[in-house]
């Protein structure tokens, strides 16, 4: 597990910002790109959505104005934010079954003024949680999934393993001496679960844990 590893920084997406619909990089184009990596966990289209914005933040009051639910609902239902259904995201979405709501509400945690708590549900009823912030230039911070701990920004492969706290060690070195290229974090979840992340500059193939007792799920995203 490579301890230096380090991202090259983009002169485009990072100074100049990205390729993206105005008005705002971090009303529009961040929020498309936290809505596509939460598509991505999640493992497709959506069938219910719950976007809460907080009361005293940014989103709250401009969401309408600035396309902040156009973006969310257009990286949900995985379209490319400059395709003209950008502007009829929200009708076209309803339209295919797909119900998104947007609620502004108190969320004492919030730290940012771009805080979102994201919640779906698929077509089969798996849930997902997510909470983030739009930090500008069309850059991001993923900080919690299912309530662990995370860091995704977009930039790399991410996979996260849920796993019972006793298959810990197990599991660990079990993934160490398998993806051995791969940045490898950990946080608690829920008490009795963990959760690990591994970030990569390529897909991770998980055939080798599948069938490993002791991982509860597994979720992937790419940058």
């Amino acid at each position: 597990m490579p301890k230096d590893s380090k991202m090259f920084t983009s002169v485009f997406n990072d100074v100049l910002g990205p390729i993206m619909r105005g008005p705002s990089s971090s009303h529009t184009a961040g929020s498309y790109h936290i809505a596509l990596v939460v598509r991505d966990l999640l493992g497709g289209e959506p069938k219910k959505v719950n976007i809460s914005f907080d009361t005293d933040g940014s989103y709250g009051s401009t969401y309408v104005q600035q396309g902040v639910d156009q973006a969310f609902t257009t990286g949900l239902m995985g379209w490319k934010q400059t395709d003209e259904i950008f502007t009829a995201a929200l009708s076209t979405a309803k339209k295919r079954g797909v119900d998104i709501d947007f609620d502004v509400t108190g969320i004492q945690h919030a730290d940012h003024p771009n805080y979102v708590i994201i919640e779906v549900e698929d077509q089969q009823g798996q849930q997902l949680k997510v909470e983030a912030k739009s930090t500008g230039g069309g850059t991001f911070k993923i900080i919690k999934v299912d309530d662990a701990d995370v860091l995704l920004g977009g930039k790399t492969y991410e996979t996260l393993l849920t796993i019972a706290s006793e298959a810990k060690s197990t599991i660990l070195k079990l993934v160490q001496n398998s993806f051995p290229q791969a940045v490898l974090r950990t946080s608690s979840h829920n008490g009795s679960k963990l959760c690990i992340q591994l970030s990569s500059t390529s897909m991770l193939f998980l055939d080798k844990l599948t069938k490993q007792s002791g991982i509860q799920k597994t979720r992937q995203a790419k940058p």
